[in-house]
């Protein structure tokens, strides 16, 4: 089974001076999202 390697994305909150990353999602994942999100 072949591998895909893919860039991670980061989500990035601020609020003030506090900054803090709740999560990361790869960026296939990420476009599957919204490109398979049709109205």
């Amino acid at each position: 089974m072949a591998r895909v390697r893919s860039p991670l994305v980061a989500a990035i909150e601020r609020e003030g001076d506090r900054v803090t990353m709740p999560g990361s999602v790869s960026a296939a994942r990420l476009m599957q999202h919204f490109i398979g999100q049709r109205p």
